[in-house]
């Protein structure tokens, strides 16, 4: 099968084609034919060598994948051969390996698609899907206003409508452009700010009715410091921020699971 890899640091050119086995099954997993893998900000960064962790060399980058099941061994649901599926990697023990034809997990780990979603949009959902809805499920939106930064964004845009869905009594996004503003209220925002302008937290007091109390929804990264080698073990979400396009090696401090690690130390940071 085709795979993409790099094995050095560098521009998109470092990305390279190769020809690998297809994945042998364990007991219990599956054979997915990929159709589509998401592309993540995150794996960009790694690949420059600009990310808060440094991945092992060579790299099998794609975290999240979409497509149908191939084969399934014993101890996996032969009802599940030819269904359409999506798959977090990063979620299952393998970490990474998506840019390629096959991959192979556990077939607990397989969620099935309805017909009405794409290949390449449930992809891009495991880790931007993921992490909206887990941050919601730990602060949930009924009831309150809630200010969503980053609205635009893949995290936050879900974030909008997700906080809507549940309930949320005011959704407020925050963007930085007329076009990000719009597309956040097209998404069921009530009201749009725009937090690079001066004052605008005085935007969102107003909106609130000065109500002190809101709850702020931050797709942003946890603080991690030092270089570790790569391997996701198990995560519920990604939460993450760019700084300045300079990748996430300034400390800062949000709310996020990381599981980041060489080990299987998971690693919990909070505001």
């Amino acid at each position: 099968m085709k795979a993409v890899q790099f094995t050095r640091f560098g521009p998109p050119d470092v990305l390279e084609v190769v020809e690998l086995p297809v994945p042998e099954l364990g007991p219990g997993e599956v054979l997915i034919r990929v159709h589509a893998a998401g592309v993540n900000f995150f794996e960009v960064l790694m690949r420059a060598d600009r990310y808060a962790a440094t991945p092992d060399l060579p790299m099998f980058p794609g975290v999240e994948v979409a497509g149908t099941i191939e084969r399934a061994e014993p101890g996996a649901d032969r009802s599940l051969i030819g269904m359409r599926v999506a798959v977090p990697l990063f979620a299952t023990g393998r970490g990474s390996g998506g840019y390629a034809e096959f991959v192979a997990v556990d077939g607990r780990a397989v969620m099935q698609l309805p017909d009405a979603v794409s290949f390449a949009a449930a992809a891009g959902l495991m880790v931007q899907g993921l992490t909206a809805s887990h941050l919601l499920r730990r602060s949930p939106a009924k009831g309150k206003n809630v200010l969503v930064s980053a609205a635009a964004g893949g995290v936050g845009s879900l974030l909008v409508q997700l906080a809507r869905r549940d309930g949320a009594r005011m959704v407020i996004a925050a963007a930085s452009s007329d076009e990000k503003r719009a597309l956040s209220l097209s998404l069921g925002a009530d009201h749009a700010v725009d937090y690079t302008a001066s004052g605008w937290q005085e935007d969102v007091r107003r909106l609130t009715g000065g109500l002190a109390r809101i709850s702020s929804m931050k797709p942003s990264a946890a603080r991690f410091q030092g270089r570790h080698s790569m391997r996701w073990r198990l995560a519920a979400s990604w939460c993450w921020r760019r700084w300045g396009g300079s990748g996430l090696r300034r400390p800062m401090s949000s709310t996020c699971l990381m599981t980041i690690s060489q080990s299987r130390d998971f690693r919990y940071c909070r505001c």
